[in-house]
């Protein structure tokens, strides 16, 4: 789970690209499927939100994710 969650961190920073985005989602979604992934992925979600507020393409590939309440 740490991989997962160090190579999405990793990925994000320089993707500039919608398909760059959409393999950060990916990832994400493959975290999903693990214990305390949830969690993970919502806590990098809220961050992200906050942190690259000016994607607007990267904003609109992490609102497709969904999450299960």
């Amino acid at each position: 789970m740490e991989l997962f969650e160090k190579v999405a961190r990793t990925a994000a920073a320089p993707a500039s690209d919608r398909s760059g985005y959409q393999a950060i989602v990916s990832i994400l979604k493959r975290m999903l499927r693990y214990p305390n992934g949830q969690e993970t992925v919502e806590s990098m979600l809220a961050e992200w939100r906050e942190k690259y507020k000016n994607r607007p393409a990267m904003q609109d590939e992490l609102r497709k994710l969904r999450l299960e309440s």
